[in-house]
């Protein structure tokens, strides 16, 4: 990528999981990195999204008074997804995060189909790179991965920007990460309303913040 773009320092981007690898690249090479830009960073184990997932769909339906909703929760619970997974506390649980979901893509396989920088070569490694992934790692890689290696000491800026509806990474436990770790500029970006693919439904939100925080901090460094 450096020679790619003819640069000797890039501006490294992590997002969902892929955030997790991003920081201990950030942390193991910083002399490669002008800055680090976690979207949608992930720093605690899936038991604990889930149960912030959960919480906040509980608070929610809670809000608008929806019983039949919280009714479904009940018979979810906090972990539907885990093996073995009862596909009637599935259910229950989809039909209500469908009700109170952030925006997606409408047309995801279409944006990969289309994108400029991807061919179509790219577009179907897409599920063979997912399940080599799984492959190499272990489907519960996620939940054995060492959270405590992300970070506290960072040579290099930090930016996280994230939407304040991400249940895939929730906005109060990547602010109390943010909050912990240590580098020479770290700043936390919020969008409103946008949630796990915000970098993608709310794209224009998010080149603003790239270009209001980060620009200037990575063209200044050395």
């Amino acid at each position: 990528m450096q020679r790619r773009l003819g640069q000797d320092r890039i501006i490294l981007l992590g997002t969902g999981f892929g955030s997790t690898i991003a920081t201990r690249m950030a942390i193991a090479d910083p002399a490669l990195y002008s800055a680090y830009v976690g979207a949608g960073q992930i720093v605690s184990p899936r038991a604990d999204r889930e149960r912030f997932g959960y919480e906040r769909l509980k608070a929610r339906a809670t809000a608008a008074g929806d019983q039949e909703s919280l009714a479904q929760l009940r018979i979810s619970g906090p972990w539907p997804f885990r093996a073995p997974r009862d596909p009637a506390k599935v259910a229950a649980f989809v039909k209500v995060a469908r009700k109170y979901h952030a925006p997606n893509p409408p047309h995801q396989t279409w944006d990969v189909l289309t994108a400029p920088h991807w061919s179509l070569a790219d577009a179907l490694a897409v599920t063979p790179g997912m399940r080599a992934s799984e492959a190499a790692f272990g489907r519960a890689w996620g939940e054995r991965f060492d959270y405590a290696s992300l970070g506290p000491d960072f040579q290099i800026p930090v930016f996280v920007i994230q939407g304040d509806d991400n249940t895939d990474a929730p906005l109060p436990l990547a602010r109390a990460w943010l909050d912990r770790i240590h580098a020479p500029t770290k700043a936390l970006v919020v969008i409103p309303g946008a949630g796990n693919h915000g970098l993608q439904t709310h794209s224009r939100a998010f080149l603003a913040a790239l270009q209001a925080h980060v620009r200037p901090v990575a063209t200044a460094a050395p």
